[in-house]
């Protein structure tokens, strides 16, 4: 507010502070939600990748919701063509942030968890899918339970038909729906379920696509408001959310039985990870050397070096 307020933080710059607080508290819900094995390190293939894209995804949810917070943040500036007084503008702006910072982020918090959850079930399911092919709704049963998600309970449906890309859970702010694993028979007459019982922006699989906030337009969707912002602002931030990925913190990817660590960008590109992975452990197995695995920026002329090699004393 103050760096807004005094011209060092400009139109179409973002705060890297609020990012990055943004991403921790959501960060910490979806660990809650899917339990143990977020770090869970397997000393063959490293953490599971479905954890990566989901920090991916919650670090670009942060920066989007960021610049659009901004946006407002910038508009509360001037009043009637003259700059708004300082106490006129910190009024208006902590309501912004009570709305920002506490509302809509305990929704999200709580969207984040129940999204970590349903991931790691995914991949639980996905193993027993030999014996269970199906997946079947299930609603908490009470009083709270909205009348659009009481129309899903109970349908029943192939766990790689198209049915769950658009309606595995969570299907709203705060649901509480989950699936359970079954060979009965799918349903034969599933009913429509119209964009006003299940927003498009949560129609998205968190299990096989590790967004917990959508952002594209797939399965007849449409992206958060959030990265719908983005996709319509300039390219200087788009520019700009781009080089904030830099900033998000590794994961430790590695731990070699000679208790050589190294750790992965939740940006790595994610068509080299598997052959920068198999490096990397060479190097951490065999010369107890540290080599991790960089962020790759989609910007015109970046750079985008593979590794990093950190020395005892530091990078």
């Amino acid at each position: 507010m103050r760096d807004t307020y005094e011209g060092k933080l400009k139109p179409g710059q973002l705060s890297q502070t609020h990012i990055r607080e943004t991403y921790n508290e959501l960060n910490k819900g979806a660990k809650e939600g899917y339990g143990k094995n977020w770090t869970k390190v397997n000393e063959q293939t490293g953490i599971p990748k479905d954890v990566l894209k989901i920090q991916q995804n919650i670090w670009k949810f942060s920066g989007a919701k960021d610049a659009a917070m901004l946006e407002e943040i910038n508009r509360l500036m001037t009043k009637n063509g003259q700059k708004t007084s300082w106490e006129d503008f910190k009024a208006e702006v902590l309501k912004l942030n009570d709305k920002y910072n506490v509302q809509y982020l305990q929704a999200e918090w709580q969207t984040a968890r129940q999204g970590g959850n349903h991931a790691n079930n995914w991949e639980q399911y996905q193993k027993r899918k030999h014996l269970y092919p199906n997946l079947k709704y299930k609603t908490q049963g009470d009083k709270n339970v909205r009348d659009s998600h009481r129309k899903l309970d109970g349908i029943i449906a192939p766990i790689d038909g198209s049915f769950w890309r658009s309606f595995y859970p969570p299907n709203g702010w705060r649901c509480r729906c989950y699936v359970v694993q079954t060979a009965e028979d799918a349903t034969k007459d599933i009913p429509t379920i119209s964009d006003s019982e299940v927003k498009p922006e949560f129609k998205v699989n968190v299990g096989s696509t590790g967004q917990i906030f959508k952002e594209n337009k797939d399965n007849n969707g449409k992206p958060h408001p959030y990265f719908d912002f983005v996709t319509n602002h300039s390219q200087a931030l788009k520019d700009a959310l781009e080089r904030s990925k830099a900033d998000c913190d590794y994961t430790q990817v590695y731990k070699a039985e000679n208790g050589t660590t190294f750790y992965a960008s939740p940006f790595t590109d994610s068509s080299d990870y598997d052959k920068n992975f198999a490096g990397s452990k060479t190097f951490a197995d065999h010369l107890e050397l540290q080599i991790n695995i960089r962020e790759h920026l989609n910007i015109d002329n970046q750079k985008n070096p593979e590794y990093e090699y950190i020395y005892d004393n530091g990078k």
